[in-house]
């Protein structure tokens, strides 16, 4: 019988002959530090100097790594290039590679000081870190920069000169106790997704016989009993239900989805109190200083329409407010910088910068609550700038509000002291000379909108121009900018903070800005006829 042969590059290997695999044999090579003589491949006299003595660069996959080496010695570069399994023993010898080359060529180098650049595919990057450790640069690949050939070994070169030059600053990452809580973040993520999945699916079979509960309310109180008899097929008497029968298996799949629904509830409220117990149990340094997570976490709530939840979302992804140097990096990496596009002095145009998604959207919701509540300052500016903007003036509010919510938080968290109002001025009336409406020569058109509106002095333009004038009748863009103006030129300082939402009187336009004396005469009047 003849042999048959196994070709694999220059050696032919008998089928017969083969011997039991030997994983030791395999990995034990891979665990010595084995690199060639130094590859020249640039001189630097004419391209300038070079910030670091190395760089090293490493692009990431499943299954393996690219490792590129760039060292500067006497105005020159070398590069090292070698590629690595994604087990564990040969990510301990990469970085066993990677001292050793760096030890035999660069005399003062620091193991403690090990830096690298390295792309942010998926998690596939953590083992990588958790083996280097030192310094990791993590980099976007979209922010990287693209190469004319697509390819491993030109994308770990291109990491590796970005980290010789030092384009990239020094990459937060978490520990495995942080790791932790976002894992657990994510977990409630998933369930809260799959309770929604419910029940939108629950309406969806409602409505295809004819029921609309959740036109009226959401999953709650009104609607859960409405459903609970519909899937065991008791009459239900509301305005939102049909007299359509509902048949045994769609009631069958009604009460399977409310099992489901009830289970992802549990899981949502379960795994949220593990992430509170978590965070309470963290030690944050702010400042050199340590303060326990409890603490911080009441601080936190004190922001105006923060809530616990919305407390633990931030600590978990923020952890170390001193990676930020200042209020606006921290609010740019919640995804609250736009980019504006400016022409002849003017925005033309602005975006959104991406940041950190799930802080962007905490803080939306938050902004949101306040703008429509408006029992805050940050609820009455934001729905100022709602009223003022025709064009998406709900969404400009939300961000602008979120932005301020994010910077409040970056200084409650950095000084550990409750928010305050007190260096706030925006929501405080201006002072002004009292003098009449003739006399601020605003115009004659201007001076009759605001005669219709029962004003007659400065003091009481200034009053209806930070509360609700940009929202009445007949005030246009113009009429507010010329206020404006106006109150730039005359403004000499800050009095007292504008009346409130519930203060203003809202029946008529009017009537807004009344006497508040009127209100106690009619209530001694009416205890008087009780009598």
């Amino acid at each position: 019988m003849r042999k048959r042969t196994v070709c694999s590059g220059s050696e032919n290997v008998a089928s017969s002959d083969q011997k039991p695999v030997d994983l030791v044999e395999i990995v034990s090579p891979l665990l010595k530090p084995q690199f060639d003589q130094l590859e020249e491949i640039e001189d630097l006299n004419s391209t300038g100097s070079i910030i670091l003595p190395y760089g090293i660069g490493i692009d990431t996959h499943s299954k393996f790594i690219q490792v590129c080496i760039l060292i500067h010695q006497k105005s020159k570069i070398f590069r090292v290039e070698k590629d690595f399994q994604t087990m564990w023993p040969t990510l301990l010898s990469c970085k066993a590679f990677i001292e050793e080359v760096l030890t035999n060529n660069i005399p003062d180098y620091q193991k403690d000081s090990l830096h690298y650049c390295i792309e942010s595919t998926s998690v596939y990057h953590y083992p990588v870190i958790h083996a280097l450790g030192g310094e990791p640069h993590v980099v976007n690949p979209l922010l990287a920069g693209k190469t004319k050939r697509k390819t491993d070994v030109l994308d770990a070169r291109t990491l590796a000169y970005q980290s010789l030059t030092n384009i990239w600053p020094k990459s937060f990452f978490p520990k495995p106790n942080l790791i932790n809580i976002r894992c657990l973040v994510s977990e409630r993520k998933r369930w809260m997704r799959l309770r929604v999945q419910s029940s939108n699916r629950i309406n969806n079979i409602l409505l295809r016989y004819g029921n609309t509960p959740f036109a009226k309310a959401g999953f709650g109180s009104y609607v859960r009993p409405i459903v609970e008899d519909l899937s065991a097929g008791r009459p239900v008497s509301t305005l939102t239900t049909s007299d359509i029968p509902i048949p045994h298996e769609s009631r069958k799949v009604l009460q399977d989805l409310l099992i489901s629904w009830d289970n992802a509830d549990n899981k949502v409220s379960k795994i949220t109190s593990e992430i509170k117990k978590c965070v309470k149990a963290l030690r944050f340094y702010v400042g050199g200083e340590e303060i326990s997570g409890s603490k911080l976490l009441d601080l936190i709530t004190t922001v105006p329409g923060v809530g616990e939840l919305s407390a633990l979302i931030w600590l978990e992804e923020i952890y170390d407010i001193d990676r930020f140097p200042s209020s606006k990096a921290c609010a740019a990496f919640c995804g609250c910088d736009p980019t504006l596009q400016v022409s002849a002095g003017k925005v033309t145009s602005y975006k959104g910068r991406g940041g950190n998604r799930t802080i962007y959207s905490v803080l939306l919701q938050c902004a949101s609550a306040l703008i429509q509540r408006r029992n805050e300052p940050f609820g009455q500016w934001g729905y100022r700038i709602y009223t003022t903007n025709k064009a998406r003036g709900w969404k400009k509010a939300c961000c602008a509000v979120a932005r301020r919510l994010a910077v409040a938080l970056y200084y409650v968290h950095k000084r550990r002291e409750a928010f305050s109002y007190e260096k706030y001025n925006f929501y405080k009336a201006f002072k002004v000379p009292e003098i009449k409406i003739e006399d601020m020569k605003l115009g004659l058109f201007v001076e009759t909108r605001l005669k219709r509106l029962g004003l007659t002095t400065s003091l009481e333009v200034v009053q209806a121009y930070v509360t609700d004038l940009p929202k009445e009748k007949g005030i246009g863009e113009k009429c507010l900018q010329t206020i404006k103006q106006w109150i730039q030129e005359n403004n000499t300082g800050y009095g007292l903070a504008a009346r409130s939402s519930a203060e203003k009187q809202r029946k008529s336009p009017l009537k807004i800005w009344d006497k508040p004396q009127a209100e106690p005469e009619r209530a001694e009047k009416k205890l008087y006829t009780g009598f």
